[in-house]
């Protein structure tokens, strides 16, 4: 476990008593006099931020007041909400800290107590080298972003279904289209070929229905090579129906697009 610890210079024997006392208990600690001469001091906070386990700010009506212990809180809040794992523990060093909105969420150590110092301290220790516990107000804020989370992947698991099912319902109704224009064209050819069989010798005269019949009976193979044109020029309609119809082709570009959304 590792451990970074903010704190001005007017609160440095505090923090020496905390750094003493979680390093006889074998944990890692950053604090001010971690920092070398000739470091970049704004990249070594920000480094034994990100690489700490426990935030721990002490913080006095001095501190708040310091910009530099407010970008170091700043710098913590930040690494907070990028990595849930990581525990900020404020500590108030004075009665009245005014520890602003945002601390203000966590349960804070009273080390403001000089008559109970000694055992604050100790018991502050153990907390920190106690497993991660989050706060009740950190409880109760990610237990409702759970919540929200899985509300919205609820409602997206039913909006995709009920994309897929208007998808298939309209590829369906395309392809029935299709079917019945291509029955519908074969019927309408074969219902001509007819009418031109018989058509045909009464436009010649007048000539009784037996005759027709013998006649209609001579034609017979001329008839059925009709009726597979016929089947043919419906086939063939239909097949150009589907490969032109604008919706249809419509269709398929969108569905193709929201496959590919889906996959990503």
């Amino acid at each position: 476990m590792k451990v970074f610890i903010t704190s001005t210079i007017d609160d440095s024997m505090v923090a020496r008593a905390i750094v003493d006392g979680l390093r006889e208990k074998n944990v890692d600690v950053f604090w001010n006099a971690s920092i070398r001469p000739g470091d970049n001091i704004l990249s070594r906070v920000q480094q034994a931020i990100d690489s700490s386990d426990v935030l721990l700010l002490l913080l006095s009506n001095t501190a708040v007041k310091s910009p530099w212990i407010q970008t170091e809180i700043n710098l913590a809040l930040a690494a907070k909400a990028l990595d849930e794992r990581k525990r900020i523990l404020p500590v108030v060093l004075e009665p009245h800290v005014d520890l602003g909105p945002f601390l203000n969420l966590y349960t804070y150590a009273d080390l403001s107590n000089a008559a109970t110092f000694t055992e604050d301290v100790e018991r502050l220790l153990d907390v920190i080298a106690t497993p991660d516990a989050p706060s009740r107000f950190e409880t109760a804020y990610y237990s409702e972003r759970a919540a929200m989370r899985s509300a919205l992947d609820a409602e997206a698991a039913l909006l995709h279904t009920e994309r897929t099912r208007h998808a298939a319902r309209t590829v369906a109704s395309e392809r029935r289209f299709a079917y019945i224009w291509a029955a519908t064209s074969a019927l309408t050819a074969f219902l001509a070929s007819l009418f031109t069989l018989f058509a045909a010798p009464l436009a010649l005269g007048n000539i009784d229905l037996l005759s027709i019949w013998h006649w209609f009976r001579g034609l017979l193979p001329l008839g059925a090579l009709l009726l597979l044109a016929a089947l043919c020029l419906g086939l063939f309609l239909s097949l150009i129906i589907m490969l032109l119809q604008p919706p249809s082709k419509l269709l398929a570009y969108l569905l193709q697009r929201h496959s590919k959304d889906v996959s990503k």
